[in-house]
């Protein structure tokens, strides 16, 4: 069977890859799978090929398509085939689609998948558990000891799926922030600028106005992407909701819990 890892991306995580971070990850997993790294293993749609069979003496690792992170990661894997020659990886960005998660799983119904994953998210990694696709990482001889060197027990918690398992290891987060002019929230009276939802509210209602007379308000306090595409939540909605909540969970206990005050 063909193996492959992911380490997970998402906003909510707590941790960033460092280059010792990544070479510790490999090295784990390599003590338990001489031949391949093994995280998550597709074990119905995958089968034997001829890339297996030259798998150990090169892996493929997909970056994230964002430039920053195409860099780091060629110079991670610089570093990595420098010390370790028996383990050489070769590294490229995720091929384009949609969405990053569109193009992994084409690339499992495909067999095309990398061995080393790390733009993942981790509700569809949730998905793929659910659909016992996926090995428990934690049942894996050390995996507990090596997570937690890296993890506290809140990210821990986070990564654990439904059926208290691990398929998942974190590795970094997504800021996202939002840019204000300073001069302009003094000229409406914030300074500093509003802190609050109900502050932020009152804001608007100052900053908006029809500058040309013409009955129309054509300026406004803030723009939200409008685009229907599933993973824009995660960069307009949920922000705005881990920030009022103070990083309350869209689910809990397997429930809807972002229906609330």
């Amino acid at each position: 069977m063909k193996k492959i890892i992911y380490l997970c991306s998402s906003i909510g995580l707590q941790k960033f890859l460092t280059v010792n971070c990544l070479y510790t990850y490999l090295k784990f997993f390599l003590r338990y799978s001489p031949r391949l790294l093994v995280i998550i293993t597709v074990t119905i749609l995958l089968s034997c090929d001829g890339h297996e069979k030259g798998a150990h003496k090169r892996l493929i690792y997909w970056s994230s398509n964002n430039q920053n992170e195409i860099e780091f990661a060629k110079s991670v894997v610089e570093e990595w085939n420098k010390m370790y020659f028996d383990r050489k990886v070769h590294t490229q960005p995720v091929p384009e689609g949609q969405s990053s998660e569109e193009v992994i799983l084409a690339a499992v119904v495909g067999q095309t998948t990398p061995d080393i994953y790390s733009n993942m998210w981790q509700g569809d990694v949730e998905a793929y558990a659910r659909a016992k696709a996926l090995i428990a990482l934690d049942t894996l001889p050390g995996f507990l000891s090596f997570l937690y060197q890296r993890c506290d027990s809140s990210v821990v918690a986070e990564i654990t799926s439904t059926d208290d398992h691990i398929y998942q290891i974190p590795w970094k987060i997504n800021p996202i922030m939002m840019i204000y002019n300073k001069k302009q929230m003094k000229q409406i009276g914030f300074d500093p600028a509003p802190s609050t939802y109900s502050e932020y509210l009152k804001g608007g209602e100052r900053f908006q106005a029809d500058t040309d007379g013409d009955g129309y308000v054509d300026r406004w306090i803030g723009y939200s992407n409008v685009k229907v595409t599933w993973w824009q939540r995660l960069f307009d909605f949920y922000p705005l909701y881990l920030a009022a909540s103070g990083g309350a969970p869209l689910i809990k206990n397997n429930q809807v819990a972002f229906d609330n005050r």
